[in-house]
């Protein structure tokens, strides 16, 4: 009963760390995504509407916007299915 309560920690650790790696990697890779459409949406823009915004709110928005992004949805979300899946 005790090899098996252990077996058991051991497997239930080995999921979660399984699930760690691949939520961090699931997140690098979305938003690496993100950012390049974002950046090619920007790039593809003519020069008389790029310049009508400032700079200032580009760089936000690849920064800063996406932080928030991963913050306040990405990692809750991935909470949700960690809270499903046990």
């Amino acid at each position: 009963l005790v090899l098996l309560a252990a077996c058991y920690i051991v497997v239930i650790a080995m999921l979660f760390y399984i699930y760690l790696v691949c939520s961090k990697k699931l997140i690098k890779k979305v938003l690496a995504q993100l950012r390049d459409k974002i950046f090619g949406g920007i790039m593809k823009k003519d020069m008389k509407s790029y310049y009508e915004k400032n700079t200032s709110e580009y760089i936000s928005v690849l920064t800063n916007d996406i932080t928030l992004l991963e913050e306040n949805w990405m990692k809750p979300m991935l909470g949700v299915c960690e809270s499903i899946g046990m």
